[in-house]
């Protein structure tokens, strides 16, 4: 995953939640990502600032 670095990307989240975004770092613990929205069936709602995720919670994550 970190090869993908600066790349924008969909994750699945375990809650249901869909979240696009620039991955920006990648840990152990966590996946950060930068310029991210929340995808929902209406389109993408942008989020302020750099959005956690915690590798606990990501289903899976596609490069696009």
């Amino acid at each position: 995953m970190r090869r993908h670095i600066g790349r924008r990307i969909n994750a699945q989240l375990a809650d249901g939640s869909t979240i696009t975004g620039t991955l920006n770092r990648v840990r152990w613990r966590d996946v950060e990502l930068r310029e991210a929205a929340a995808v929902t069936p209406r389109g993408q709602t942008p989020i302020d600032g750099t959005v956690v995720i915690p590798r606990g919670s990501l289903l899976w994550t596609q490069v696009v």
